[in-house]
C-alpha cells in the first residue's frame, strides 16, 4: 500500500463519525438523528433517504458510513459507501458552499476508497479528491475542527510512511500534522475522536518521542463523554489502544 492511499485511510478513519448527524427541525428528522445515535443505522439511512433535505441527505451519509464501514463487508460494503457519496453530493449539490456537506463528502469518499484496493483508489483519484474537499472545508470555515483532524492525519500519515520524496510531492509535514491536531485540540477539547487521532498522529511521528503525549490524549478519550454509538466505539477504541501502555 503506497503512501497516499494510507494518508487517505488515516482520514477515513478520522471522519467516520465525527462529523454526526445535523440538526433538523422536522420530526422525521428528528426521528433519523434519534435511530443515528442510538446505533439504528440502516433505519436511519431509510428515513432521512426519502426527506430529499440537506438535513436529510447528511444524515443518510452519516449512517450510510458507519455502517458500510464497521457492520458489512465486501461488495455489499462497496454498494453501500457508493450511496453514501451519491447523498453526501446530493447535499453538495443543494449547499455548495456550506462547509458541513464538503465534510460528509471527503468521509464518504475515504471510506469507500478504503473498501477497494489501494490500486484502484489511486486511479480512481480518491487520495487527491478527499484532501481537496478537506481544503475546501477550511476555505469556507477556517475553524471546522473536523477538517484540521484529518489533515492532521493525512500529514502525519505521509510524513511517517512516504518519506522526505513523498513529502517534497505532496506539501506533508511534520510542523503541518502538529498545526492541525492542535487546532483540532484547541477548537473541540472535549472530543473523543479528537484526542484518539491526536494520539495516533504522535505515535506515527515518534512513538518514544511523544509517548507521554500520547498517553494524555488517549486517558482524555477515554474520559470523553459519549453522546451516541459511535462515540461509544471511539471510546472503545481509545481505552484498547491505552490498555498498551
Amino acid at each position: 500500500m503506497n503512501t497516499t492511499t494510507n494518508a487517505l485511510l488515516a482520514m477515513a478513519v478520522v471522519l467516520c463519525g465525527v462529523i454526526g448527524p445535523s440538526v433538523g427541525s422536522s420530526q422525521s428528522i428528528d426521528a433519523a438523528r434519534t435511530l443515528y445515535s442510538n446505533g439504528d443505522f440502516t433505519h436511519a439511512a431509510e428515513i432521512a433517504k426519502k426527506l430529499g433535505t440537506f438535513e436529510g441527505h447528511l444524515i443518510a451519509t452519516d449512517a450510510l458510513s458507519v455502517h458500510g464501514a464497521y457492520f458489512v463487508s465486501g461488495k455489499e460494503r462497496q454498494r453501500i459507501l457508493t450511496e453514501a457519496i451519491e447523498q453526501a453530493r446530493m447535499a453538495v449539490e443543494l449547499e455548495p458552499n456550506n462547509p458541513e456537506a464538503h465534510l460528509h463528502l471527503s468521509r464518504a469518499m475515504g471510506r469507500y476508497a478504503q473498501s477497494i484496493s489501494a490500486g484502484r483508489a489511486l486511479s480512481e483519484g480518491y487520495g487527491e479528491a478527499v484532501k481537496d474537499t478537506l481544503d475546501t472545508v477550511l476555505r469556507l470555515d477556517p475553524d471546522r475542527w473536523e477538517a484540521h483532524l484529518a489533515l492532521g492525519a493525512w500529514h502525519s500519515e505521509i510524513v511517517a510512511k512516504g518519506g522526505f520524496l513523498a513529502m517534497l510531492a505532496f506539501g506533508a509535514s511534520k510542523k503541518k500534522a502538529l498545526a492541525h491536531f492542535a487546532k483540532a485540540a484547541d477548537l473541540a477539547p472535549n472530543s473523543a475522536i479528537v484526542h484518539l487521532e491526536y494520539a495516533r498522529g504522535l505515535l506515527r511521528l515518534d512513538p518514544g518521542e511523544n509517548r507521554a503525549a500520547i498517553v494524555q490524549h488517549l486517558r482524555r478519550a477515554v474520559e470523553a463523554p459519549a453522546n451516541d454509538a459511535f462515540d461509544r466505539i471511539i471510546r472503545k477504541e481509545a481505552k484498547d489502544m491505552l490498555s498498551e501502555y
